[in-house]
């Protein structure tokens, strides 16, 4: 699939709670909320990592591979009429994001059935994914990954797409399982650092 998207720098940090009560507030007068955050200052992110019986993506990320890629599934706050299969590509320090959006009925159909039906979909992305499926043995897990207390802020007048994502509070991560679209939660939250790893 021809690469359509552009590069970007994502340089992640730890900070201290005081740096970033500071940062906040000085932030706050120059860059606005992701559009995705709701009226409480947050927005939920459920995503559906894809990956095969040997967790490739999952190691390669742990182990800093510095050529990697992953595809997901992932929509905010809940509301399904805005579904993404995305896919991240990492090349040393600069990263991708190429993404194509989905019905509630594809999402469905990819998540119970994916196949050969994949081939026709309008989008590049989709039949990606399925040679990929089929040559990387990549799969939807039996479980989805929820990351909830994420809040992005925008440059109000930056050119590019500058983003500072911060957690208001700690970040947490937990397993969930689907019934339809929906999800149960399992209830056995995971901490994860600020890089999203589990």
């Amino acid at each position: 699939m021809e690469l359509t998207g552009s590069y970007r720098h994502e340089l992640k940090y730890q900070i201290s709670p005081a740096d970033h009560h500071a940062l906040r507030q000085r932030l706050r007068t120059v860059m606005k909320c992701d559009p995705h955050t709701g009226a409480d200052g947050f927005y939920t992110i459920r995503s559906v990592y894809f990956d095969n019986y040997g967790d490739k993506a999952l190691r390669e990320k742990v182990n800093g591979v510095q050529k990697r890629e992953k595809f997901r599934i992932r929509y905010y706050n809940n509301d399904f009429s805005f579904i993404t299969l995305e896919k991240k590509i990492k090349h040393n320090d600069l990263c991708m994001k190429i993404d194509a959006p989905l019905t509630v009925e594809e999402y469905r159909r990819i998540l119970r059935e994916p196949g050969p039906w994949m081939l026709e979909h309008p989008d590049g992305l989709v039949r990606e994914l399925y040679c990929k499926m089929k040559t990387q043995q990549l799969r939807p897990p039996r479980a989805g990954v929820l990351c909830a207390g994420t809040v992005h802020l925008r440059c109000r007048k930056c050119p590019r797409d500058l983003r500072f994502p911060y957690p208001d509070k700690p970040v947490s991560a937990r397993f969930f399982r689907w019934r339809d679209l929906g999800y149960l939660c399992d209830r056995c939250p995971r901490r994860c650092d600020l890089r999203g790893k589990i």
